[in-house]
């Protein structure tokens, strides 16, 4: 390494995310020349890539946010072949709903949460029935913590001090030349926070760029800057010419295997990428490889990860390789450390384990107390329904089953166990109902095709 030129080993220690060693390369290149663009341009980076946030899906929506605001009112029907409102469920390639469970917005269930894909905001009821939701009904002034880092007050050239004096920077010099602007506007937007200076050279360098080059990037840069700074109209304007130069269309495909191509591709760039790590362990997961998940959640656990779902996840995957007495001591970790809003979902599981053990008991106890934490997790409704019915308490099997599909109408279990508990009471023209139902979330589902085959086959005699 040492016969290495020290920009290019500068640049390797970057490459692979040993941020700190680049700056020590950079820092000793400027001593010898300050006036070493290559080494100031890479130093730029490298506060950048310290402080970096990813824009995505970055501001949560909440309560007063969404339905509050007469100017961003949305309208919930979608126009026909635009929209992806329904679950995908027949897409070939894609995880099946009996094996991969789904999200209320009908996506399958990943390594990670996020802030607004999570959830299926369709109404206020929907949002006051979720959990986790009304929480976050702040004003979007407040919801910004994550994204601002204070600059400091000295800003003077020195060590002891901060990289760059912005005062006495020739912003208009700077963002004319290609080779360093885009670093400086990183620098500045990110680990500076000054969003006056960013929207100075994001403008000049868009003004600079020729009108053949279509580029995309300092559009969107500017739209970020107008946004920070509360001009929306300007930032739509600004994101909507970004658009226009470099049209991009998300949609589920449901292509797992190209996606788990990229979380491979992604994690071999970066391998201590907890969100990479924690997507492919739950999709080995609900592959049937609990062994290999296991390591995937070890890895996560050794970098320093402690959160109440990782412990969750760690038991479910111990409880499946046998390892009894490890999934116990993983799930009393996950309730020790699990705030409100986990609380119900590590019951759930917990039900889960002590059924497998035919703790019927145990089972409806930890039912009980995920709906008294949250009334609306559905799929303890559905459980607790099912272990109604093998005690033969058919009306209030009804009722919990009645309630799991109004409360998660993304569960096609719920649906089914409702028709069938129907069926067996006569009731044919609503278990017929429940059963369309049931199919239209989960088509190939094949219990569901064959007692609605006998409920037309009545209905029609």
């Amino acid at each position: 390494m040492d016969q290495l030129d020290p920009l290019c080993l500068a640049l390797f220690y970057f490459r692979i995310n040993r941020i700190e060693d680049a700056h020590k390369e950079c820092t000793r290149l400027l001593e010898k020349n300050s006036l070493d663009q290559a080494a100031w341009s890479l130093k730029l980076s490298c506060f950048s890539e310290e402080v970096y946030v990813d824009e995505l899906e970055n501001e949560e929506a909440g309560l007063a946010d969404t339905f509050m605001d007469l100017g961003t009112a949305v309208a919930t029907a979608a126009r026909p072949g635009t929209s992806l409102y329904r679950p995908l469920t027949g897409t070939a390639g894609g995880p099946s709903p009996a094996v991969r469970p789904r999200t209320a917005s009908g996506r399958p269930l990943s390594g990670m949460q996020r802030p607004e894909s999570r959830l299926k905001t369709g109404s206020m009821e929907q949002m006051l029935r979720t959990s986790r939701t009304s929480k976050t009904a702040r004003p979007v002034s407040a919801s910004t913590a994550r994204q601002a880092r204070l600059g400091t007050a000295s800003m003077l050239s020195k060590s002891e001090n901060a990289f760059i004096n912005l005062a006495r920077l020739n912003v208009a010099k700077y963002a004319r030349d290609k080779t360093v602007n885009r670093s400086l506007f990183d620098y500045v937007f990110l680990h500076e926070a000054d969003m006056r200076t960013s929207q100075q050279i994001a403008t000049i360098a868009q003004r600079n760029s020729n009108d053949e080059e279509q580029d995309w990037f300092w559009p969107n840069q500017l739209g970020k800057c107008y946004y920070r700074m509360g001009m929306i109209r300007d930032a739509e304007n600004q994101f909507l010419l970004s658009l226009q130069r470099c049209p991009m269309v998300e949609t589920d495909i449901g292509d797992t295997e190209r996606s788990l191509l990229y979380y491979k591709l992604l994690l071999r760039q970066d391998a201590s990428n907890v969100e990479g790590i924690a997507c492919l362990g739950a999709h080995i997961f609900y592959e049937g490889r609990p062994e290999i998940a296991l390591k995937f959640y070890r890895r996560i656990l050794q970098m320093g990860v402690n959160s109440a779902e990782l412990y969750a996840n760690l038991a479910l995957c111990c409880f499946y390789c046998q390892q009894f007495d490890l999934a116990c001591g993983c799930l009393e970790r996950a309730h020790s450390v699990a705030d409100q809003s986990v609380q119900a979902d590590l019951w759930y599981n917990t039900a889960h384990i002590a059924m497998a053990h035919c703790d019927l008991k145990m089972a409806e106890r930890c039912f009980r107390l995920a709906l008294a934490t949250d009334v609306n997790h559905a799929e303890s409704l559905v459980n607790l329904g099912i272990l109604r019915m093998q005690q033969h308490k058919t009306t209030e099997a009804l009722n919990l089953f009645q309630s799991a599909t109004q409360k998660g109408s993304h569960l096609y279990e719920a649906h089914y166990n409702y028709a069938l508990l129907l069926y067996e009471m006569g009731n044919y023209a609503e278990c017929h109902n429940s059963l369309k139902r049931a199919i239209e979330l989960f088509p190939e589902h094949f219990y569901s095709k064959k007692l609605l085959q006998k409920v037309e086959t009545i209905l029609k005699s």
